[in-house]
């Protein structure tokens, strides 16, 4: 199916509107007729180019640090099984990447209460030489950003060049078209309930469940859900929505990791500027992670252009995700302490895990 003007017009207000935009919104915002509407949608839906909405979270108003570490593997041990990673974090997703180290980055979950067992646990396993080293960061805050799909071609693909990015770095480093971005850097905890987190994992499967649907699941009203689903988005918890659409091309994720000692507006508003989805995340360190997801055709553009922004960093790295693997999307309730209310993560034996895996390799 090739996208026509209209339909491209539609993609653009539902993913600007997070996917939960009505036909009839759309209809007033576009001046097309609520019948056509519903008829391109419906054609978007069989060619599969609507393809995922899920509820994007905030975990540490909700009492849990979200970790990211990248794993450099070591080459005479080879890659980390699976099996282990799962064993000794809650695992929210991770990948074996590529670029300025060849490893693994791994997204976990663990309460605020835990004195950093998952940076023991990474300490442990480079001393016993399963990984060659680590970078671990925790995620305090982050701002999503949806593509623009004005610079999306009839094919799906992105319409845009290495003089658009240089333009663009130019411009944002004299102070036009700046994108400032606000983040909480210490975010307070919100209060929740098990039903809350039901509802959260649903949307996370599933962002345009119905709140008939999800009633049932918790024995609550559909109006109740309603009230807890608009308090979980005003408090926070709930950042918003994200529409997956069907890509042409198998997408990779580009993680920048970035140490800016000047510009910080100018240097994140040119990677804001990019067409692609994307997140910018603030880190514990101070650093700011952007992950954008595109094609990798597209790598070879952004470098070129990134140049410009180096004066202005004190230290950077590149990673390439060539696929994300998820954990367990209940890993809310996993934490969970229903008798206390707040989030408690199992404190897992890393030692002897780790010391069992390494005893196992020498059978």
């Amino acid at each position: 199916m090739v996208l026509t003007n209209k339909d491209l017009r539609i993609l653009n207000v539902l993913v600007h509107g997070g996917g939960k935009v009505s036909a009839e919104e759309i209809s007033s915002v576009l001046d097309i007729p609520p019948r056509t509407v519903r008829y391109r949608l419906s054609r978007l839906k069989k060619h599969g180019y609507l393809k995922r909405l899920y509820a994007m979270t905030h975990e540490r108003k909700m009492g849990l640090k979200h970790h990211c570490v990248i794993f450099e593997e070591d080459l005479s041990y080879g890659s980390i099984p699976e099996d282990l990673l799962r064993s000794l974090f809650y695992v929210t997703y991770y990948s074996p990447i590529y670029g300025s180290t060849h490893g693994l980055i791994l997204h976990f979950v663990e309460s605020l209460d835990l004195d950093n067992q998952g940076l023991e646990t990474c300490k442990l396993l480079k001393e016993r030489g399963i990984i060659a080293d680590f970078h671990f960061y925790e995620s305090l805050d982050y701002v999503s950003f949806q593509p623009d799909i004005k610079r999306m071609n009839k094919e799906g693909l992105w319409d845009w060049s290495h003089n658009d990015w240089i333009e663009t770095i130019k411009d944002v480093l004299n102070g036009n078209d700046l994108i400032p971005i606000t983040f909480d850097k210490n975010p307070d905890i919100t209060k929740f309930d098990k039903k809350d987190l039901i509802i959260l994992d649903a949307l996370k499967i599933d962002g345009g469940i119905t709140h008939k649907d999800l009633g049932e699941k918790v024995d609550l009203s559909g109006t109740q859900v309603g009230n807890r689903i608009s308090h979980l988005e005003s408090e926070g918890i709930i950042k918003g929505y994200r529409l997956f659409i069907r890509e042409p091309l198998q997408p990779v994720y580009f993680y920048i990791f970035l140490d800016i000692h000047s510009k910080v507006d100018e240097v994140l508003s040119a990677f804001v500027h990019l067409p692609f989805p994307k997140e910018i995340i603030y880190t514990d360190t101070g650093m700011y992670l952007v992950r954008l997801r595109f094609y990798g055709e597209d790598i070879p553009v952004i470098l070129r252009g990134f140049h410009l922004l180096k004066p202005f960093l004190k230290e950077y790295r590149f990673h390439e995700a060539v696929s994300m693997s998820s954990g367990p999307i209940s890993a809310y309730l996993q934490n969970y302490d229903p008798n206390s209310g707040v989030m408690i993560t199992p404190k897992f034996d890393y030692e002897k895990i780790i010391s069992d895996f390494c005893e196992s390799q020498t059978d």
